[in-house]
């Protein structure tokens, strides 16, 4: 399942978002971003699809919601890009690659570089995973940025999404 938000139920009957493990694992519910419902795998248990409902509802049941949970960092670019109807995914992804490259120029302009040869990206056009990472969130912060930009406008987004 891929563009959904994972979370369990523990003992105590409460919603938390992630995957459960061990004896506090009850069943699992994933919020499909794209479909904008919510998936079990298990028998459902009406007070825990409830808890669930709630949850979600509570962190992204409106596309407004939706705009401050990924300003926190929760969803990747990809499942940021799947919301945005196809004609803009090409501009928010170019976008981002823009964001990415330069993080990698501004790494590679330290002098500090990950080789001992120096950057291998230098005077490239390619983007520098490690850079990315070294930003500490910031390449994803600008890429929510435009994102919500770009998603605020609801013909902008997958029909699942306009309201």
């Amino acid at each position: 399942m891929s563009n959904t938000i994972p979370c369990f139920i523990n003992n105590d009957g409460k919603a938390i978002l992630g995957c459960g493990v061990g004896a506090d694992r009850r069943p699992e519910y994933w919020f499909d971003l794209e479909q904008r419902q919510i998936v079990s795998s298990h028998k459902s248990f009406w007070d825990d699809y409830n808890t669930a409902y709630i949850f979600f509802n509570r962190l992204m049941g409106t596309p407004k919601k939706l705009m401050e949970f990924a300003k926190k960092g929760q969803l990747n670019k990809v499942s940021l890009a799947v919301l945005l109807k196809l004609e803009y995914r090409q501009e928010f992804l170019g976008a981002c690659a823009l964001i990415e490259k330069e993080a990698t120029d501004k790494c590679g302009a330290i002098k500090d570089p990950c080789l001992e040869d120096g950057c291998a990206f230098e005077g490239t056009d390619e983007t520098c995973l490690n850079a990315v990472l070294l930003s500490e969130g910031k390449c994803l912060k600008a890429c929510t940025d435009v994102w919500i930009a770009i998603f605020q406008y609801p013909q902008n987004r997958i029909e699942t999404w306009r309201n």
